[in-house]
């Protein structure tokens, strides 16, 4: 319920103005939820996440890192199937097929970045996929034609798995 809240703020923010009512409605909803999720959690007896992981330092680090590339990543997806809309006029069917490499990097990542944990543990694949991933986001802050905006996303993609 609080993602939900948050992201329809978010989104209808982006219309009317984070200050309108409904985003200011959604976002005192986001953070009653959010509230209630943490009571919940601490007081039962089987929490989602068990506290004493956050207290090692390799694992509340990797957390870390992982909800940053992940915001990045998946927010970049989100704006770029937006521009393709909005800005090069696609349709929704065009825009589907645009980002479908993106999808298919996405994919490959998970499977390469799995075996390579299994094989050799967590940090030789975010040594490898979070330089990957980033030089793939840094790419997006210019306007750069379709064919560089795709290596570009599939890279991050890869990265962030």
């Amino acid at each position: 319920m609080a993602l939900l809240a948050l992201t329809a703020a978010v989104v209808e923010g982006g219309r009317s103005g984070l200050g309108a009512p409904l985003p200011l409605a959604l976002l005192v909803v986001f953070a009653v939820a959010a509230a209630a999720l943490v009571l919940v959690e601490r007081r039962g007896r089987r929490p989602l996440l068990d506290r004493a992981l956050l207290a090692e330092p390799a694992f509340a680090g990797s957390l870390g890192v992982g909800l940053l590339i992940n915001l990045a990543y998946y927010g970049a997806v989100f704006v770029i199937g937006l521009w393709f809309q909005e800005q090069a006029r696609y349709g929704a069917l065009a825009t589907g097929f645009a980002i479908v490499p993106i999808t298919a990097a996405t994919l490959a990542g998970t499977w390469f970045g799995g075996r390579v944990t299994r094989g050799r543990g967590p940090r030789r694949s975010m040594l490898i996929g979070l330089p990957a991933g980033a030089a793939g986001l840094a790419v997006l802050i210019g306007r750069v034609p379709y064919a560089v905006l795709i290596p570009a996303l599939c890279s991050a993609a890869s990265g962030s798995r």
